[in-house]
């Protein structure tokens, strides 16, 4: 799903308040479904912060409909995933040693 310039400066008040709930929904995201693919595990992240968007946007004090803002949500859960994967996703292991 695209998300337009327009839609980004027309929500961009709102990606401070996101920002640290996605990153934090991302990261527990990722503890849980690990294995599972890219995909599923956004998808994942969006299904948990639109059952909890009347929690998550009286906190802001955001009348916005969840609907409205998926474009911009989207966009930010895949920067905090590339940041998740950057600086707290640990590296697999290392495969064993063949013996010959």
């Amino acid at each position: 799903m695209a998300i337009s310039l327009f839609e980004i400066i027309k929500y961009i008040g709102y990606v401070p308040q996101l920002a640290g709930t996605i990153m934090a929904t991302v990261a527990f995201v990722e503890g849980v479904k690990s294995g599972d693919p890219g995909a599923e595990k956004k998808q994942a992240v969006l299904d948990s912060l639109k059952a909890n968007w009347e929690t998550i946007s009286a906190n802001f004090s955001t009348k916005i409909e969840f609907d409205k803002l998926i474009p911009l949500i989207s966009l930010l859960i895949d920067l905090a995933v590339t940041v998740y994967n950057l600086f707290w996703k640990k590296d697999p292991p290392p495969p064993a040693a063949v013996r010959g």
